[in-house]
């Protein structure tokens, strides 16, 4: 059970990831960075419930909604309390991370296939004597549209790791064995199975969405690693389910409030910085447009035709 979730996991993500973006041109948006944007959020969103409901039911759910036919550890040493269920949350996460790691040839391979099969279709239709050019090599290949999902299953990644190493210690040494891989894989990607990519500036906010992403994934996995121990390790089984519950919302109040204390002595650091961007972008659209007529705040990029006009005059 615990590999067909992790394989329906797979096949309901690639479904998104085909939907999502046909969904987003629906909504018409005027700049390509909004659209970006709301892919993102839409893609984040669905995939985060995704990958991550059953493993929070698991770990959290299984033993009050199952009960006796949960199948999850009885009370430490014949004491009373609840049940673990890190057992059966330990074989999800294993079984996840092999068919992730699966799924990466299928990254190569998809591509590579349909390449492979609209060559054979364009030689066949010259009688067998089509010598193609490095161009329309290229042509034959597959797009690549955007960082969206290879910035996603990063995420995800992060997401496992931070939630539930408790669970799967081992979980950061493969989460870092399967990076290494990553990396090789993405490389040899761009290089022989996708059209070169368009070239784009990068946007001045870095990685956008994502930024918001992984700090919202932090702070919950500040509260995912306190309940995860609480509930399931037998160092707390013979606690009142009250008694864990305060104890919960003590500690993890504690811990955000921490963690946002944290956050607020270091935003002084981040002002200096977002200033030190502000005086570049200016100096980049001075030594780009020349000064701006606007009085009020910085100069700003003008659009394409704009842009254009004012260099040709």
């Amino acid at each position: 059970m615990s590999l067909a979730n992790a394989v329906q996991i797979k096949i309901f993500d690639l479904i998104w990831s085909a939907v999502a973006p046909v969904l987003t041109a629906f909504e018409n948006h005027k700049l390509e960075s909004q659209y970006r944007e709301s892919l993102v959020v839409k893609v984040f969103l669905f995939k985060f419930i995704n990958s991550f409901n059953s493993l929070f039911y698991i770990a959290l759910l299984k033993d009050i909604v199952e009960q006796e036919d949960s199948g999850c550890e009885g009370p430490a040493e014949g004491a009373g309390g609840s049940r673990s269920c890190l057992s059966y949350l330990t074989t999800q996460l294993a079984s996840i991370f092999v068919v992730n790691l699966a799924f990466n040839a299928f990254e190569i391979g998809a591509p590579l296939l349909s390449y492979a099969l609209k060559v054979r279709r364009e030689r066949t239709a010259e009688g067998g004597l089509a010598v193609l050019s490095r161009v329309e090599k290229q042509y034959k290949m597959e797009k690549y549209d955007s960082t969206t999902d290879d910035f996603m299953e990063l995420v995800i990644q992060f997401g496992l790791v931070a939630f539930f190493s408790i669970a799967l210690p081992v979980i950061p040494f493969l989460a870092w064995l399967m990076n290494l891989l990553e990396i090789r894989i993405d490389a040899f990607k761009l290089l022989y199975c996708y059209q070169r990519p368009f070239p784009s500036r990068s946007r001045e906010e870095g990685i956008g969405a994502w930024q918001n992403i992984i700090r919202t994934m932090a702070a919950i996995s500040c509260i995912v690693n306190i309940g995860l121990p609480l509930f399931n390790l037998r160092l707390f089984s013979n606690m009142s389910d009250a008694s864990r519950l305060i104890t919960f919302l003590v500690a993890e109040n504690a811990v955000l409030m921490a963690r946002g204390a944290v956050a607020l002595a270091s935003s002084s650091d981040m002002d200096e910085i977002e200033r030190v961007r502000g005086r570049h972008s200016a100096v980049v659209q001075l030594a780009l447009f020349g000064p701006s007529k606007e009085k009020d705040g910085p100069a700003r990029q003008p659009s394409l035709p704009g842009a254009a006009a004012g260099l040709s005059a």
